[in-house]
Protein backbone atom coordinates (compact mmCIF):
# COMPACT_ATOMS: atom_id res chain seq x y z
CA UNK A 1 0.00 0.00 0.00
CA UNK A 2 1.35 3.66 -1.09
CA UNK A 3 1.56 6.31 1.41
CA UNK A 4 3.09 9.08 -0.63
CA UNK A 5 0.76 11.16 -2.28
CA UNK A 6 2.52 11.20 -5.71
CA UNK A 7 2.83 7.47 -5.50
CA UNK A 8 -0.99 7.14 -4.88
CA UNK A 9 -1.70 9.82 -7.44
CA UNK A 10 0.37 7.54 -10.18
CA UNK A 11 -1.17 4.62 -9.41
CA UNK A 12 -4.53 6.26 -9.57
CA UNK A 13 -3.49 7.02 -13.25
CA UNK A 14 -2.33 4.27 -14.24
CA UNK A 15 -5.58 2.15 -12.75
CA UNK A 16 -7.40 4.47 -14.75
CA UNK A 17 -5.48 4.21 -18.40
CA UNK A 18 -5.85 0.27 -17.69
CA UNK A 19 -9.63 0.04 -17.06
CA UNK A 20 -9.97 2.82 -19.79
CA UNK A 21 -7.72 0.47 -22.40
CA UNK A 22 -9.68 -2.78 -20.91
CA UNK A 23 -13.07 -0.92 -21.86
CA UNK A 24 -11.71 -0.21 -25.56
CA UNK A 25 -10.59 -3.75 -25.79
CA UNK A 26 -13.45 -5.50 -24.74
CA UNK A 27 -15.82 -2.95 -26.96
CA UNK A 28 -13.68 -3.76 -30.15
CA UNK A 29 -14.09 -7.65 -29.51
CA UNK A 30 -17.90 -6.90 -28.97
CA UNK A 31 -17.49 -5.00 -32.46
CA UNK A 32 -15.82 -7.84 -34.16
CA UNK A 33 -18.03 -10.44 -33.18
CA UNK A 34 -20.90 -8.34 -33.99
CA UNK A 35 -19.53 -8.14 -37.21
CA UNK A 36 -18.52 -11.78 -37.76
CA UNK A 37 -21.98 -12.84 -37.10
CA UNK A 38 -23.51 -10.33 -39.10
CA UNK A 39 -21.24 -11.39 -41.95
CA UNK A 40 -22.39 -14.91 -41.23
CA UNK A 41 -26.55 -14.00 -41.16
CA UNK A 42 -25.98 -11.87 -44.62
CA UNK A 43 -24.65 -12.80 -47.78
CA UNK A 44 -24.10 -9.67 -48.91
CA UNK A 45 -20.91 -7.65 -48.50
CA UNK A 46 -21.88 -4.48 -46.74
CA UNK A 47 -19.19 -2.79 -44.64
CA UNK A 48 -20.79 -2.27 -41.04
CA UNK A 49 -19.26 1.09 -39.44
CA UNK A 50 -19.40 1.39 -35.58
CA UNK A 51 -17.74 3.78 -33.43
CA UNK A 52 -16.83 3.25 -30.16
CA UNK A 53 -17.02 6.08 -27.57
CA UNK A 54 -13.42 7.05 -25.91
CA UNK A 55 -14.14 6.95 -22.49
CA UNK A 56 -12.61 9.94 -20.13
CA UNK A 57 -13.06 10.56 -16.66
CA UNK A 58 -12.28 13.68 -14.51
CA UNK A 59 -9.22 13.66 -12.20
CA UNK A 60 -8.75 17.29 -9.71
CA UNK A 61 -5.27 19.16 -10.22
CA UNK A 62 -3.06 18.83 -7.07
CA UNK A 63 0.52 19.41 -8.25
CA UNK A 64 0.60 23.12 -9.15
CA UNK A 65 2.52 26.71 -7.77
CA UNK A 66 2.24 30.43 -7.79
CA UNK A 67 3.92 33.42 -7.61
CA UNK A 68 2.26 36.87 -6.48
CA UNK A 69 2.62 40.20 -6.83
CA UNK A 70 0.65 43.52 -5.75
CA UNK A 71 -1.50 43.19 -8.99
CA UNK A 72 -0.57 39.41 -10.24
CA UNK A 73 -0.92 36.31 -9.50
CA UNK A 74 0.66 33.73 -11.48
CA UNK A 75 -0.73 29.41 -11.56
CA UNK A 76 1.44 27.27 -12.43
CA UNK A 77 0.11 23.49 -13.31
CA UNK A 78 2.52 20.90 -13.18
CA UNK A 79 2.55 17.63 -15.16
CA UNK A 80 0.47 17.72 -17.48
CA UNK A 81 2.58 16.93 -20.62
CA UNK A 82 0.84 17.66 -24.19
CA UNK A 83 -1.79 20.74 -22.62
CA UNK A 84 0.21 23.53 -24.86
CA UNK A 85 -1.08 21.15 -27.62
CA UNK A 86 -4.29 21.68 -27.28
CA UNK A 87 -7.37 23.55 -28.98
CA UNK A 88 -7.98 26.83 -26.60
CA UNK A 89 -11.62 25.34 -26.89
CA UNK A 90 -10.76 22.11 -23.89
CA UNK A 91 -9.53 24.73 -22.07
CA UNK A 92 -12.22 26.85 -19.69
CA UNK A 93 -10.64 29.26 -17.29
CA UNK A 94 -13.21 31.55 -14.83
CA UNK A 95 -12.17 34.23 -12.96
CA UNK A 96 -14.02 35.33 -9.83
CA UNK A 97 -13.29 38.14 -7.18
CA UNK A 98 -11.05 35.99 -5.10
CA UNK A 99 -10.65 33.21 -6.91
CA UNK A 100 -10.83 30.80 -10.08
CA UNK A 101 -11.35 28.03 -12.08
CA UNK A 102 -9.42 25.80 -14.30
CA UNK A 103 -11.07 22.84 -16.54
CA UNK A 104 -8.86 20.85 -19.36
CA UNK A 105 -11.22 18.70 -21.02
CA UNK A 106 -9.54 15.35 -23.13
CA UNK A 107 -5.69 15.45 -22.32
CA UNK A 108 -5.23 11.99 -22.93
CA UNK A 109 -8.70 10.83 -22.24
CA UNK A 110 -8.50 12.63 -18.93
CA UNK A 111 -10.29 15.73 -17.78
CA UNK A 112 -8.57 17.92 -15.27
CA UNK A 113 -10.01 20.44 -12.99
CA UNK A 114 -8.72 23.19 -10.46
Amino acid sequence: QANRSRVKQFLEVQQRRFETELITLKEKKEQSNATTTTEKKTSTTASSSITTATRSYTKEISLYAWDQSDKFVKMYIQNLDGVGDLPSEQIRCSFENRGFSLEINNLKNINYVF
